[in-house]
């Protein structure tokens, strides 16, 4: 695993560079410390969101769907309302709203397609969950 690790963190390192970010490694796990706006992009749709120090701790994405862990100094509100003006400057309205006490889901429309964002605030203090998919 630490083999891995040593071999991939070059490569990231490259990316998180070209991104305008920093790699920051903590015991354990790697993550990357955002320093500027729109670091994590789910390339199918084209949709980027970010805030400024925010930390990302998991991420994955395939063809029709993201997921995200992330620290950041932001309410659940301002989470999801970042990710809703990026996707509405995609060209994406909003379909659907359902708010609950920690999360906040919707479903937006562009053309034929259908895409349903959720985001939950998770049980450590500032973590986000943000998952997309279509």
């Amino acid at each position: 695993m630490a083999r891995a690790v040593r071999m991939a963190a070059p490569v990231l390192a490259l990316t998180l560079l070209l991104a305008g970010c920093t790699l920051t490694v903590r015991p354990g796990h790697t993550t990357a410390m955002v320093y500027g706006p729109s670091v994590l992009v789910w390339g199918h749709l084209g949709v980027t969101f970010g805030f400024p120090g925010m930390v990302v701790v998991e991420r994955h994405e395939s063809p029709h769907h993201f997921n995200a862990v992330f620290d950041a100094d932001a309410s659940l509100h301002t989470v999801y309302a970042d990710v809703d003006r990026r996707m509405r400057d995609r060209g994406w309205y909003r379909r659907s709203y359902v708010e609950g006490f920690d999360y906040i889901r919707a479903e937006y429309g562009r053309g034929g397609a259908v895409a349903t964002v959720i985001v939950t605030r998770q049980d450590y203090p500032g973590r986000y969950r943000v998952v997309i998919y279509d």
